[in-house]
């Protein structure tokens, strides 16, 4: 048997040769391809709400936030889901394994089968430091009064660190993430870029994902934006190895692609029939 520390060297050093002699830029360029778009559509397949996710592992593996999922999704079977990549593949064969835990975490995990993955996140088990630097990547429709869009690449720092919001800042409506290790970020959140990766620029590994904001009693505008600790989330990502919590039925699962969910009889179904 291979020692834990040997075991933990050449995970290490994987990691240090997947990125040597990379720079920034091409570190960046493979981390977009380890992103995911998840949009949730309505009757009319509308996007309503859009936000990211990230693959977790070579076998498929992902995870994006919870609050989109439960409250758009899950919770309202009228609605759809599209996820695709920033390569603009779409993903049909999806599922959700599992969400939230005993600290009401912000995060699920899930798997898309029969998938290529081309990069994905290791997750970084070290303590979070305060001005720590990070980079993002997301979906941010607005930043800095600029319009940025989809697969956008954001950099910051850690301001702070907590494991309780609500004795930090007092009592507010969120019940997420309770005694769940958060950190607050040096950037403004942005719509879409909610369950999106925060990783370390110069080797690419997970330190967190976005997760929610906090309004100040005294202000109008969202003051406080946070993420969840890289170490909270490989427990979410270990304990829902194996699990489905729901197999997306194809019905709800909406692609651009015409072959995807023809109807028998049109010459469409006919058409791609014969590819």
């Amino acid at each position: 048997m291979i020692p834990i520390l040997a075991l933990l060297f050449v995970n290490i050093l994987h990691g240090q040769t997947y990125f040597a002699g990379k720079s920034e830029k091409q570190i960046m360029e493979l981390k977009k391809k380890a992103i995911l778009k998840i949009e949730i559509l309505d009757s009319k397949t509308n996007t309503t709400f859009v936000s990211a996710g990230f693959f977790t592992s070579k076998d498929g593996r992902f995870m994006t936030v919870h609050h989109d999922l439960r409250d758009h999704f899950l919770d309202n079977p009228n609605s759809k889901i599209r996820i695709s990549n920033s390569e603009k593949e779409e993903f049909t064969d999806v599922v959700i394994e599992g969400c939230g835990n005993a600290n009401s975490i912000d995060a699920c995990t899930g798997k898309i089968n029969n998938v290529q993955v081309k990069s994905y996140f290791e997750f970084n088990q070290t303590p979070r430091k305060e001005f720590e630097n990070f980079s993002s990547i997301g979906h941010c429709e607005l930043y800095q009064g600029k319009s940025v869009g989809e697969f956008n690449v954001k950099s910051g720092s850690i301001k702070g660190l907590t494991k309780s919001l609500q004795s930090k800042y007092g009592t507010f409506t969120s019940k997420q993430n309770s005694n769940t290790s958060l950190f607050e970020v040096s950037l403004p959140a942005c719509v879409g870029d909610s369950g999106g990766p925060v990783f370390d620029p110069y080797t690419g590994s997970l330190l967190g994902m976005y997760t929610e904001a906090i309004k100040k009693k005294d202000s109008l505008n969202f003051e406080h934006y946070f993420a969840i600790d890289s170490n909270e989330l490989v427990l979410l990502f270990n304990s829902n190895k194996d699990k489905s919590l729901i197999a997306i039925p194809k019905s709800r699962v909406h692609s651009t692609n015409p072959c995807f969910n023809p109807a028998p009889g049109t010459r469409q179904f006919v058409a791609c029939q014969s590819l």
